[in-house]
């Protein structure tokens, strides 16, 4: 049985005018699969909740995937600058996707609650110190 799981890694590279076709000249001789996918991003509609917490929700060709952030693999890439290498756990898995998404909007939403709360709070306790003064 494979318990392997599936990371996507991804390298960003600067290149400029000069250079860009020789790079993509030099890539496409290395050139071992090409694939070609639709991807469909989804998010919540007002505040893009998701995004904005470095998740992705997607449907690529009729599949479902879930992308969080995995931070425990750059021991995996040590010859790359770190700073141009995004490394994310792409959840495939329909209700470990349902999980993820309701764990992830959940906390996002008590945190801002908690934060609305304090905000109150310490709107209340200013208006309590001015009523003083």
């Amino acid at each position: 049985m494979d318990t392997s799981e599936e990371i996507e890694i991804e390298i960003k590279f600067r290149v400029d005018a000069s250079n860009k076709e020789s790079i993509f000249n030099k890539l496409n001789d290395k050139l071992i699969h090409k694939k070609v996918f639709t991807d469909i991003y989804y998010d919540t509609v007002d505040d893009y909740l998701l995004t904005i917490n470095d998740t992705w929700l997607r449907k690529r060709d009729d599949v479902w995937e879930y992308k969080v952030p995995y931070k425990q693999i750059s021991h995996i890439c040590t010859d790359v600058n770190q700073s141009n290498l995004t490394k994310y756990k792409e959840v495939t898995n329909e209700n470990e996707i349902e999980k993820y998404i309701k764990t992830k909007l959940l906390k996002i939403e008590e945190n801002e609650n908690e934060n609305e709360n304090k905000n109150e709070n310490e709107n209340e306790n200013a208006n309590e110190n001015e009523n003083e003064n």
